[in-house]
């Protein structure tokens, strides 16, 4: 079936999902394409030689799609390692939500 304007624009709507971790919840929102491409081109995605790092770039993801009830970012971008250097099962569960709202693949991606 081929999509009309007004169905690819639905289909288009961002997405999210809450994530229960040990002691409540948190919100993980699916962003724009144009936001997921300025990730993957960030500085913070890159390790000290400048070459790409996935895992900051998840990182990197994580505090863009982590929001508060009200629908602000609960982290800047400069505070990606302070997920990346918590407790591992919760990083890993918010980090498989980011992944299956935000990239091809889903949670299946290798990063």
């Amino acid at each position: 079936m081929v999509l009309s304007k007004a169905d690819l624009l639905n289909e288009l709507k961002l997405q999210s999902e809450e994530v229960q971790l040990s002691s409540g919840t948190v919100i993980v929102h699916e962003i724009t394409g144009s936001e997921y491409i300025d990730a993957y081109n960030s500085e913070l995605s890159k390790d000290e030689k400048g070459e790409f790092d996935g895992t900051r770039f998840v990182a990197l993801l994580a505090t863009r799609c982590l929001k508060d009830e009200d629908g602000n970012r609960m982290f800047s971008d400069d505070e990606a390692d302070l997920l990346r250097n918590g407790s591992k099962s919760s990083y890993l569960k918010i980090v498989k939500a980011v992944k299956r709202l935000n990239e091809p693949g889903g949670d299946d991606s290798p990063n």
